[in-house]
């Protein structure tokens, strides 16, 4: 990266819209194209929002029923090295 470029990118700076067009400037995109035209859609962009909504509580269920199994094999675990007393 040049040297001349490092305080852009290291440091936001915002110029007023109205300033910008009484100097002649004048968008050639709105915001909405700008986005569609910049942004790669992911697989998770391509589903409806109701199958990303099924999807995240399915992931969550199996987060949790996870956790509840690992916590029970290490309670097993820990129980046969104390010969089945917690109290040691």
């Amino acid at each position: 990266m040049p040297p001349g470029v490092v305080p852009y990118t290291s440091q936001s700076w915002v110029v007023s819209n109205d300033r910008m067009r009484s100097l002649g400037w004048h968008p050639n995109h709105t915001n909405e194209e700008a986005w569609v035209a910049s942004h790669e859609p992911g697989p998770l962009d391509r589903m409806p929002a109701r199958r990303r909504q099924e999807l995240a509580l399915v992931v969550s269920v199996l987060a949790v029923v996870g956790a509840v199994v690992g916590v029970a094999l290490i309670l097993q675990r820990v129980r046969r090295r104390s010969g089945g007393r917690l109290d040691q």
